[in-house]
């Protein structure tokens, strides 16, 4: 064995080193299987350059040389595929149809070479000691083609590393970007010296360019733990995940994420994602005036040796969770951060109807106490007053003595005695409801002028002065009678119309319209919107947004109001529709 076929053994055995250790380390990373191609290939063609070497017949000499160009063959269009990997290019998306469509032409060269004997347009000659020469002695026309396509590729995979170590954000990548282009440089030029005589070299350089290619590779990817960025957990569990997982370095950048984190991120999931910074990422998901601020705080969290936790609003109104902590290796040493980001507006949500909810239960107990010192003097009111409308009812002879004004006055007094108790009652049933509420008595069912309610509701909403929007109430006629208290149903339907002006505030010239028809045996109320005088808004309809603390309430209390009077209230998705109340028609 001389020296050239030390060094070729040496150097297989390094990459198949190198090949083994990667391999039994579980895939974790996308880029695991570039990295073991790339590794595969290098062992073949040092393998099958040992083989040549150490050959004692010539069929044993073949068989080294077609085992070691294949592994050429595959080594540019596998290279080519571990650069887009690395460097996230574009070509990444097409997987393993970049390495397909790369491999057609160094396949049609390794046939070249295996049918040489008979064209002779591969090699000129394929003696084993001719061979050690370098092409200029025994290279065809289609090897000069098959090294050119080699060649192409090849710098292509250098210009990805070159334009990934320009932009990377940190030292430690550009660094990396660095190592991996002069990696895939040092066989390309070593080979070409060797097919043009450009050194004057005993041995052929290529195989020992290969081993250092082998050992740059292996060394960046274990150290950077390319095939391994998810050391707490299996990413079969962290891929199930609705919460996002996003796994960064030491300096923030995005080494790795989960679906979810892809998608709060608007990262297509087929496009594997590395390189920019996680707190510039997510302060993009905030308002225009909070993101320099966000970026500092989520910065601030990952830089924090202990965990944290950080709030982050979006600019689409929703409430996320950031929870950082320390990626540790073995021995303890701080590796890089992992981030669990949670998207907590239903929870706040629930957490907010909660509280509103108690305090409604606390206000309520208050209003029933209050109701019952109430009923006392107010049935002591209603006595006095029926005391009086008994006594303030004359007979026109009685009011002829009185002067015509003074008449007129004690006539109409009877009257105005009868509105104020018929005003007592309902004062009377109001606090009947606060006792029991959320309650319907046989007693407050009546049968119901939809179209009064209607009116009062929209009277009741002119009150509200904190909309400058307009309601048109179509002309109603003809409804069916509902069964159901007046001032409830009234309420509901101000709730409703209180949300339907707030969506109104971001439509120009839009107005609230309501309208009402008789509809499968009940009656369906539609509130909605108008644009301008030209008929129902068109287009998507903005997100009821609850500007005030208690619309949330108020739409619940509608919704329990409806439900209580056995109709349904559902949100419309046509025509300008924003909610449809459909009442029965009384039996």
């Amino acid at each position: 064995m001389d020296a050239a076929d030390l060094q070729d053994f040496l150097i297989a055995l390094l990459g198949a080193a190198a090949f083994l250790y990667v391999a039994q380390r579980r895939p974790h990373t996308d880029i695991h299987a570039s990295v073991l191609a790339l590794l595969g290939t290098m062992v073949v063609f040092a393998g099958g350059h040992l083989g040549m070497g150490l050959a004692t017949t010539e069929i044993g000499a073949r068989v080294g040389l077609y085992v070691a160009y294949l592994g050429s063959c595959a080594m540019t269009p596998c290279g080519l595929w571990f650069a887009a990997r690395f460097t996230r290019s574009p070509l990444v998306q097409h997987g393993p149809q970049l390495v397909l469509a790369t491999s057609v032409p160094c396949a049609l060269a390794f046939l070249a070479l295996v049918t040489n004997d008979g064209h002779r347009l591969f090699s000129l000659a394929l003696d084993p000691l001719v061979l050690r020469e370098g092409a200029l002695a025994w290279g065809g026309p289609l090897f000069w083609i098959a090294l050119t396509w080699q060649l192409v590729l090849a710098s292509a995979a250098v210009g990805m590393f070159a334009y990934y170590a320009l932009r990377a954000p940190t030292p430690r990548q550009r660094i990396h970007g660095q190592a991996m282009m002069l990696a895939c440089l040092l066989p390309v030029v070593a080979s070409l010296s060797h097919h043009f005589h450009l050194f004057s070299l005993s041995v052929d350089p290529t195989p020992l360019s290969v081993g250092l290619a082998v050992a740059a590779v292996t060394l960046i990817a274990v150290r950077d733990r390319l095939t391994d960025v998810l050391p707490l957990a299996r990413r079969d569990v962290i891929e199930t995940l609705s919460d996002a997982v996003v796994l960064t370095d030491l300096e923030g950048n995005v080494l790795d994420l989960n679906p979810a984190a892809a998608r709060l991120l608007s990262v297509p999931e087929s496009t594997p994602w590395r390189g920019p910074l996680l707190a510039r990422a997510l302060a993009r998901l905030a308002t225009e005036d909070a993101i320099t601020g966000t970026e500092q705080s989520i910065e601030d969290a990952l830089a924090a040796a202990a965990p944290t936790t950080t709030a982050l609003r979006t600019g689409n109104g929703r409430d996320l969770e950031l929870h950082t902590d320390t990626v540790r290796r073995g021995e303890g040493e701080p590796w890089g951060r992992f981030a669990w980001i949670r998207d907590v507006t239903e929870t706040r949500r629930y957490e907010r109807m909660l509280r509103e909810s108690q305090q409604r239960v606390i206000v309520g107990g208050l209003a029933a106490g209050l109701a019952h010192e109430v009923n006392n003097p107010l049935a002591f009111v209603a006595s006095n007053l029926q005391q009086i409308h008994r006594t303030s009812t004359f007979d026109p002879s009685e009011l002829e003595p009185f002067e015509k004004e003074r008449a007129e006055e004690l006539a109409e007094l009877a009257e105005v005695v009868a509105e104020t108790i018929d005003g007592v009652s309902r004062i009377a049933g109001i606090v009947g409801r606060i006792i029991r509420p959320g309650t319907l008595s046989e007693d407050d069912l009546v049968r119901l002028d939809l179209a009064r309610v209607i009116e009062d509701a929209g009277r009741l909403l002119a009150l509200h002065e904190q909309y400058a929007v307009s309601t048109r109430i179509a002309p109603i006629a003809n409804l069916p009678e509902v069964e159901g208290c007046p001032e409830r149903m009234s309420q509901a339907l101000l709730n409703l119309l209180l949300n339907a002006q707030q969506v109104c505030q971001s439509i120009p010239n839009a107005a609230v319209s309501v309208d009402a028809q008789p509809e499968d045996g009940g009656v369906a109320v539609r509130i909605g919107i108008c644009a301008g005088n030209h008929g129902f808004f068109e287009g998507p309809i903005p997100e009821v947004v609850s500007a005030g603390a208690n619309a949330e309430a108020e739409l619940s209390a509608a919704y329990e109001i409806v439900r209580e009077h056995g109709g349904s209230l559902e949100a419309g998705a046509a025509d300008g529709t924003l909610f449809v109340v459909r009442l029965p028609a009384a039996g």
